[in-house]
């Protein structure tokens, strides 16, 4: 309710700890972009500490299923 849906992703990963799901918010120009909306978010989701992330190093953690 408090972000739009269709920005919403979801994608499962490998780390250190082993097999997790990541949630992405928005698709952002560029990383100025990106970090203004990480700044604004409500503070319901602010409260579950979301990070910067690039698609970059987001591939390289995704396993291939």
């Amino acid at each position: 309710k408090v972000v739009a849906k269709d920005e919403v992703h979801l994608y499962r990963g490998l780390g250190r700890g082993g097999e997790y799901f990541g949630v992405l918010y928005g698709r952002f120009a560029d990383r100025k972009n990106a970090r203004q909306a990480l700044a604004s978010l409500p503070a319901a989701l602010a409260v579950n500490r979301p990070i910067f992330r690039t698609i970059g190093g987001i591939r390289q953690e995704i396993r291939p299923y």
